[in-house]
């Protein structure tokens, strides 16, 4: 098993970094490609050397990462181990989560062993705080199936270097049972620094809340350097609070984004971080904002999709922004909420916007801001 063990880790380590960072180049290739026909503008040509410089940034930043990784080899259970309905093999894992429908379960990787059982919540906190332990981090697997939790799961801070990864496989759903402040939070109060930076990674995750009132933050991560894919979060209660909040601007500070949705919120999307890259950010049904990015520095937006605020809300809502913020092929559908897509508050430096795709807005931004509009209405 070592020796293939040898193969798989040398495959997991870079292969977050390989994801985003095709994801990335691909995109970038699209952007490029849209907005060819204005190649004459001053505006458009600095537009693209934004996107550029942010995504050579980001391929330097993911070749750090995967040096620092570390991960784990998944060893078949022998037969006194085994529960029912447990997988018999997974390859590259540090825990694997299931549930019946009543029980959670977490099987340990390097040992085979049933580890924790028992409520949901707890299960999977234990298994985040044994990864969290080691010293390169890991990756904790859960199983398609509703995780019914009626505690806040904590991640536990992460150390210089570490890679925590919580991955979905199937449609792996956590769900509120009671009304939660948040269902997952970082544990960490400051950034962490030093060589190798610490990273958090959610992929194929669905997160349902339920909540009449408060001060609600569903996914809170703060205080991390983030990479979230397929990753949806909604409140089936009241619209109130925050559905996602990430930041804040301390370095390195790093959001990676691709494939999110989040709704009924009154602020969907909260983001304030160094550097932000973000593609197919979808907000649905949202109070006062969609998606509020603030204090950062250069924040690259791609295919940004806002449906529906409530009147007198903002769409996209940016403040005080350091760097080159680039907003390409934004949309938005639903009634008029009296604002334009993007309100730009505190302008430090221009936010370029390629190719505005509305229905139920007839503005991209207000007049007078520092907005400069490349294609679209």
């Amino acid at each position: 098993m070592r020796g293939v063990g040898a193969g798989a880790r040398a495959g997991e380590r870079s292969a977050l970094a390989l994801a985003v960072l095709a994801a990335a180049i691909s995109a970038v290739s699209g952007v490029v490609s849209s907005v060819a026909a204005y190649h004459c503008s001053r505006e458009l040509a600095r537009c693209i050397e934004s996107v550029e410089r942010l995504e050579k940034d980001m391929s330097a930043k993911l070749d750090e990462l995967s040096r620092a990784r570390t991960s784990y080899v998944y060893v078949a259970p022998s037969s006194t181990a085994n529960v029912s309905g447990a997988p018999a093999a997974l390859g590259v894992a540090s825990y694997i989560v299931w549930t019946d429908g009543k029980t959670a379960y977490a099987r340990n990787c390097e040992t085979g062993e049933v580890e924790f059982s028992g409520d949901a919540a707890a299960v999977i906190q234990r298994a985040l705080n044994s990864v969290a332990g080691k010293p390169g981090g890991g990756r904790v697997v859960l199983l398609g199936g509703r995780y019914v939790v009626n505690s806040t799961i904590v991640i536990p801070p992460l150390k210089a270097g570490q890679v925590l990864e919580i991955e979905g496989l199937g449609l792996a759903t956590i769900e509120a049972g009671a009304e939660l402040r948040s269902v997952i939070r970082y544990g960490g109060a400051s950034y962490v620094q030093g060589m190798g930076f610490p990273v958090l990674a959610l992929r194929n995750i669905f997160v349902d809340v339920k909540r009449k009132a408060g001060d609600v933050v569903a996914l809170d991560l703060r205080y991390v350097n983030v990479y979230l894919e397929n990753v949806r979060v909604y409140s089936y209660g009241a619209v109130v609070g925050t559905g996602l909040r990430v930041g804040p601007k301390m370095n390195p500070g790093h959001v990676y984004i691709r494939n999110v949705e989040v709704g009924h919120f009154d602020v969907c999307v909260e983001i304030e971080a160094d550097h932000v890259t973000a593609e197919n950010l979808q907000v649905v049904e949202c109070g006062s904002k969609g998606i509020y990015v603030h204090n950062c520095g250069d924040v690259l937006l791609l295919k940004p999709f806002v449906l529906g605020v409530a009147k007198g809300g903002v769409p996209i809502h940016i403040v005080t922004a350091d760097g080159e913020v680039t907003i390409v092929h934004p949309g938005y559908e639903g009634d008029d909420p009296g604002n334009p897509l993007i309100v730009y508050d505190r302008p430090n430096k221009r936010v370029y916007v390629v190719g505005a795709m509305l229905l139920g807005i007839s503005k991209v931004a207000r007049e007078g801001d520092r907005v400069v509009v490349l294609g679209g209405p």
